[in-house]
């Protein structure tokens, strides 16, 4: 069901869900298109979607990737998505790494708001690409030691021709102690 129609009465509308309980939860989620055109009709298209504990957000010092991300013509294309986790604001800088781990661009000063959910769509062209990138990766990282907010980050790599896209999860590890984390 979508959850934000049924739950919020919210149509048209995109982000993400916090969700604090007083016992541990899991959650997911499949965000899908149900209007895809097959030769045996009309059927849907979509990615799963773990839920995050905060726990894993980067904050002040901390980075983390998004590898095997694609954009070619019609094939591929690529999109991150970044969520803010603690109700303060936070900058980050966005970096577009080659397969040997060059950095190819470096986006500084990019803002999320407290409690902000942003996806940077066709994100290696948003990073200062063209033509077709294979094999590339996204790091982001929050320098700013005043900065209280943390972020969540993930990918998806998208069929420009079925619009059929798959999650690739964050990688790397926070270095603020999970005592720290809020």
């Amino acid at each position: 069901a979508d959850i934000f129609d049924t739950a919020f009465h919210l149509d048209g509308v995109a982000g993400a869900l916090r969700i604090t309980a007083t016992a541990d939860v899991i959650a997911t989620a499949r965000v899908y298109d149900v209007n895809v055109q097959t030769n045996i009709g009309t059927g849907t298209a979509g990615q799963f979607y773990p839920g995050l504990p905060a726990e894993l957000a980067i904050g002040a010092g901390d980075s983390t990737t998004v590898i095997g991300l694609a954009e070619q013509g019609g094939t591929w294309r690529s999109n991150v998505a970044l969520v803010e986790t603690t109700g303060h604001s936070v900058v980050l800088n966005i970096e577009r790494l080659d397969a040997s781990g060059q950095v190819l661009f470096t986006y500084t000063g990019y803002r999320l708001q407290p409690f902000e959910a942003k996806q940077i769509n066709r994100v290696l062209q948003f990073l200062g690409g063209s033509g077709t990138m294979n094999n590339q990766r996204v790091r982001v990282t929050a320098p700013a030691a005043e900065d209280e907010g943390r972020v969540l980050v993930a990918g998806s790599r998208i069929d420009s021709r079925t619009g059929d896209p798959f999650t690739i999860e964050m990688a790397g590890e926070p270095t603020a102690p999970a005592a720290d984390r809020t």
